[in-house]
């Protein structure tokens, strides 16, 4: 598998999904529960072919000095995680399909599943977060980023947690890091560190703004 291929259709999903919220809420491409089937069916068709051109656009068109939009981004936050690709990727479903927009539309994590698992899986990733950003910044002796190049304790800590999710009855949120363990193991990203499948620092914003939004 190509390991360009999905960070490309990382970075193009997260600006055209943000593009695409931006302008259905600009042009009101939302539906209300009174709207007849056809008005809807039609909202979504535009809301999908928005989404389209702006992925095209942001993934193949150049903008500044052959750069893509998307190569930008790179370039600013780095490659996202295969987590943060399958949060994109439920938050453009629901975003082509749902006729409503929520307040909690830019919480992935939250999905509008159950309050307590979301919270839990906010909470943990959170925290990961703190000691990863404090074990590079020194405070922390041991480089835990380190550790997933020797992923074996890091890769029974996954399971552990996963366990736990399991046991909090959140299945979509174990199932998510079960297909990044996955990932790792085929290497479908350049990276060859564990941490870069799991997370990412705009899975920790999202997650860190979804904490403080009880």
């Amino acid at each position: 598998m190509n390991n360009n291929l999905i960070t490309t259709v990382t970075g193009g999903l997260l600006i055209s999904i943000l593009i695409n919220v931006f302008l259905s809420v600009l042009f009101g491409l939302r539906g209300n529960n009174r709207d007849i089937p056809v008005i809807q069916a039609k909202m979504r068709f535009l809301r999908f072919v928005i989404t389209f051109v702006a992925f095209v656009i942001v993934v193949f068109i150049p903008i500044y000095k052959s750069l893509t939009l998307v190569e930008l981004l790179r370039g600013v936050i780095a490659d996202l995680s295969i987590t943060t690709l399958l949060i994109l990727l439920l938050v453009l479903r629901n975003n082509l399909f749902n006729d409503q927009i929520s307040v909690g539309e830019f919480e992935p994590p939250v999905m509008r599943y159950n309050k307590a698992p979301n919270y839990s899986f906010a909470f943990i990733v959170v925290m990961l977060g703190c000691v990863l950003y404090s074990s590079y910044l020194g405070f922390i002796r041991v480089d835990i980023y380190d550790m997933g190049y020797f992923p074996s304790p890091l890769f029974m800590l996954v399971l552990g947690i996963i366990e736990l999710f399991l046991w909090f009855s959140a299945r979509r949120y174990s199932l998510l890091w079960l297909v990044a363990l996955l990932c790792f193991y085929f290497k479908c990203e350049s990276s060859h560190n564990l941490w870069d499948y799991l997370f990412d620092p705009v899975l920790w914003l999202i997650c860190l703004v979804r904490l403080f939004r009880f």
